[in-house]
């Protein structure tokens, strides 16, 4: 246990000291969130009528809102969907991408952080990380398939059952089992963009998760309390920033600067604490000798 929590600062650690890629993913971020939110500004206004007390039914969840917009705004809605699905794809490669440039400053302890570098070594990993994540991606839309042939197939429909109770409690199971398999997922994932950014460019990506799999499986309990510690500093710092929400009014020039400095604040830790599951695979496979052992 003491050393998970050894890897774990020293994660912590090599964050802070690679700052300047931090910073830099962080404004990539909020560029990429403002390229989003202007025309989905605009969009919103149009349906609303130029009014913000509609939008107030998008907060509530209420569903008389919904209806009225679908009926009434359904071709625009298609627009929206199709740029929803395009930002995102875009947001997916965009994370690839700085992957290759992050992982490669982890690795390198004391080399001098430079831009051109750093992407350099962005543009150097993206095709080998895009391919795995197009395996990891397939993978995660298979175990979505398999438990949904389940759910509807072996006595989980909804037509097929006594009680909502019934429902609720098979569902939750469902949901537990998704997080589960997900999570395990995204750890096999994370140390297979360390394990291929490390090896350099003359291995190939399948044999590569192959061995991380069997790795992952030989080091499972450290390799978990590990993660569930990066899962644990996001939701402690979740809470913090929930906490803090209320804090600061809004009736004031110093408050709203307040508030907008906070919110700048917990954005920037957040993507930290993405960056630090990052950090923590790269320490960790350093010291297994990024794991050619398995």
């Amino acid at each position: 246990m003491n050393r998970i929590f050894s890897i774990y600062w020293s994660a912590i650690r090599l964050l802070f000291y690679k700052w300047r890629a931090w910073v830099v993913v962080f404004v990539a971020n909020i560029l990429f969130a403002i390229s989003i939110a202007l025309p989905f500004d605009s969009v919103l206004k149009e349906i609303a009528a130029h009014s913000d007390a509609p939008l107030k039914g998008l907060g509530q969840f209420d569903v008389d809102f919904w209806v009225d917009v679908v009926n009434n705004y359904g071709s625009e809605l298609q627009i929206v969907w199709g740029q929803v699905i395009l930002f995102v794809f875009l947001y997916l490669l965009l994370n690839i991408f700085f992957s290759g440039g992050l992982i490669e400053g982890y690795i390198h302890l004391f080399k001098r952080f430079s831009l051109s570098d750093f992407f350099a070594n962005c543009t150097k990993h993206f095709w080998r990380l895009f391919r795995l994540a197009l395996y990891f991606v397939g993978t995660q839309i298979f175990v979505v398939a398999i438990l949904a042939y389940i759910y509807s197939k072996l006595g989980m429909s909804p037509f097929e059952l006594e009680s909502e109770g019934v429902l609720i409690r098979r569902t939750r199971i469902m949901f537990a089992i998704l997080v589960v398999l997900f999570a395990w997922i995204d750890v096999v994932h994370e140390y297979a963009k360390v394990k291929i950014v490390a090896q350099g460019k003359s291995r190939f990506v399948l044999p590569s998760i192959v061995n991380l799999k069997f790795f992952v499986l030989k080091n499972l309990f450290s390799i978990l309390g590990l993660y569930l510690l990066c899962a644990l500093t996001y939701f402690l710092l979740t809470g913090i920033s929930y906490l803090c929400s209320d804090l600061f009014g809004m009736g004031s020039t110093g408050g709203i600067i307040a508030a907008l400095l906070m919110g700048q604040l917990y954005l920037f830790f957040r993507v930290g604490t993405r960056l630090l599951f990052t950090t923590a695979a790269t320490d960790y496979m350093r010291e297994k000798s990024w794991g050619d052992e398995s």
